[in-house]
């Protein structure tokens, strides 16, 4: 009764279903011969028939076995924190390592270990990415539960109050959305209790690139050294750029990069493109995390590149490009250029603009 009035008379297309493990907790049954997993499925069955197959279904607190075949999204994580350790009335209690807990950390350990659940029974659902300013949350531990949420396809969900939110956190959401939606690989998913490293091989109008994400799960700073070899990447020349503080490097076949000082429970996250001898190539930007899905249209031609920016929102930021030559202009009729230059082979270009746009490259 209460989802019959909830989908029909109240017009809900979409249903979170919380608590759910209460329905299969030890207690007297009609049917004592069904186990608890039993008749948690059972009645999670009985829901979904009530709600039909076009009303989203959430499930949280489930355990995961019985919700297989019923949910079109799950929870896949504990809950959040405004805290990165386990946080309990507005306090994180530094000697209390409870892996079920609310906390940012307990949180991405599920993001990376239940990766691979995602698309394959339900979109996996990671909690809120918490932006504000007020959290106990560094800007590292923002940033490294961002890149887990894009990288590894979930839903994207957001609960703070986007009135209140300083300008850049607002631009954190913005390079985040679209969601990327496709799930990247879990490298080391059974080698280590606590995953830090995560691959997504993409492609679009800009060719074929890989996004590699490493995670700082230490206390400390510390460097890290890329090695393409390590990661599966094949011997050759590779352009770098680095999403969250935008280093940008080339390196040779056989050769290694070092990226210093990574915040503790930070994340060094590269766009990572094999260099060609065309005279123009993407090299990613600060406009989406995907750096390259936001180019909806790519040209080339004699001495004119033409590309087109598209994201569903206002959006600014530099994009860069290696350019063999200097360009002569770079112009857009619907967005608004307000600075470029080329040093050292990378074109920087400042752009703003809303929804699509159209750029031209002149050499």
């Amino acid at each position: 009764t209460t989802i019959r009035r909830a989908v029909e008379e109240w017009g809900f297309p979409y249903l979170k279903l919380d608590f759910l493990y209460a329905g299969g907790l030890t207690g007297r049954r009609l049917d004592p011969t069904k186990t608890n997993a039993q008749v948690l499925h059972s009645g999670l069955e009985l829901i979904r028939r009530t709600a039909g197959e076009k009303t989203f279904l959430l499930g949280c607190g489930c355990p995961i076995g019985s919700g297989v075949g019923i949910f079109d999204a799950m929870r896949i994580s504990a809950d959040t924190a405004p805290a990165w350790g386990t946080y309990f009335y507005g306090k994180q209690v530094a000697f209390l390592r409870e892996p079920h807990g609310p906390a940012a950390e307990n949180a991405l350990q599920n993001i990376l270990t239940r990766a691979n659940l995602h698309r394959r029974w339900w979109w996996n659902d990671p909690d809120c990415l918490l932006l504000r300013p007020e959290s106990q949350l560094t800007l590292a531990e923002i940033q490294t539960i961002a890149s887990a949420i894009s990288l590894t396809g979930g839903m994207l969900l957001v609960s703070d109050d986007l009135p209140r939110l300083p300008a850049e956190r607002v631009q954190i959401l913005s390079q985040l959305m679209p969601v990327i939606g496709q799930r990247g690989e879990v490298l080391d998913w059974l080698d280590h209790e606590q995953p830090t490293r995560i691959r997504l091989k993409l492609s679009g109008p800009v060719g074929e690139w890989v996004l590699l994400a490493w995670i700082n799960r230490t206390k400390q700073s510390l460097s890290w050294r890329f090695d393409p070899a390590e990661w599966g990447l094949e011997k050759a020349a590779y352009w770098l750029r680095s999403f969250w503080d935008g280093q940008i490097k080339r390196i040779g076949p056989g050769e290694a990069f070092e990226l210093a000082a990574i915040a503790p429970h930070g994340t060094a996250l590269l766009a990572v493109r094999r260099e060609t001898e065309l005279p123009l190539q993407y090299l990613g930007g600060a406009l989406h995390i995907s750096q390259g899905m936001e180019v909806s249209n790519w040209q080339l031609m004699d001495h004119e590149a033409r590309l087109e920016i598209n994201l569903p929102h206002v959006w600014q930021g530099d994009i860069f490009l290696r350019s063999a030559s200097q360009p002569s202009a770079v112009v857009s009729d619907e967005a608004r250029v307000s600075e470029w230059k080329w040093e050292d082979q990378i074109l920087q270009v400042r752009i703003s603009g809303s929804q699509t746009a159209r750029i031209k490259v002149v050499w």
